[in-house]
């Protein structure tokens, strides 16, 4: 989490002005290693849970629970208790704003784009960003999807046929990187790599 706190303060500061001293020596940020160490620690666990519970029901249940009381409680605090603190716009207008509820519903609900909250961050330098962690948790959510459906695809299977399932997985998440590396600047390049962590660590796990 201080890693992806870190590499955020460049974007934040400097609206990409500075970049992250990690991508000249890594090729990457420091912050897309943390998640891709997310990741992998989320396949082991989610994958871990599944073959726990035997259930799609209660796996589903279970990272409903996760993931969204959690981003929703973020969402009302970021917007009645930080807000009110930074606004540019006068109290009134901002608690009377219809923003303020689109705000907490796009949030909580991980709708495409970032919502804005009125007069808040507005003169950063990337303006009015106040959540930019949270676009990795959309993938999260994919890669649970996957999994719920490989659960329910090799359901009362031996164990040895989920380990070659996901290692015939992981070979062609390998062979796609080693093709061609993803572009993470895109939705497409995301999804390649981040799922290539996530079905990493399913892989481990099993």
């Amino acid at each position: 989490a201080s890693a992806v706190l870190f590499t955020h303060t460049f974007t934040l500061a400097s609206g990409l002005a500075v970049p992250d001293p990690f991508i000249a020596l890594t090729g990457y940020k420091l912050g897309d290693h943390a998640v891709n160490v997310f990741f992998v620690l989320s396949g082991i666990l989610t994958a871990a849970s599944l073959d726990r519970t035997r259930s799609l029901t209660r796996f589903i249940a279970a990272r409903v629970l996760r993931i969204f009381p959690a981003v929703a409680i973020a969402a009302v605090l970021i917007a009645v208790v930080l807000g009110p603190l930074v606004t540019q716009v006068p109290l009134t207008a901002y608690a009377t704003s219809l923003d303020i509820p689109v705000y907490i519903a796009r949030t909580a609900l991980f709708a495409p784009g970032h919502p804005l909250l009125p007069g808040v961050f507005t003169e950063n330098p990337v303006p009015g960003l106040t959540n930019a962690p949270l676009w990795t948790i959309k993938y999260e959510l994919i890669a649970y999807t996957l999994l719920a459906l490989a659960g329910a695809l090799l359901a009362r299977t031996p164990r040895t046929v989920w380990i070659g399932v996901a290692t015939v997985t992981l070979a062609i998440c390998f062979v796609t990187m080693a093709i061609a590396a993803p572009d993470m600047q895109t939705i497409a390049g995301r999804f390649r790599h981040l799922i290539y962590a996530y079905v990493l660590g399913v892989a481990v796990y099993f």
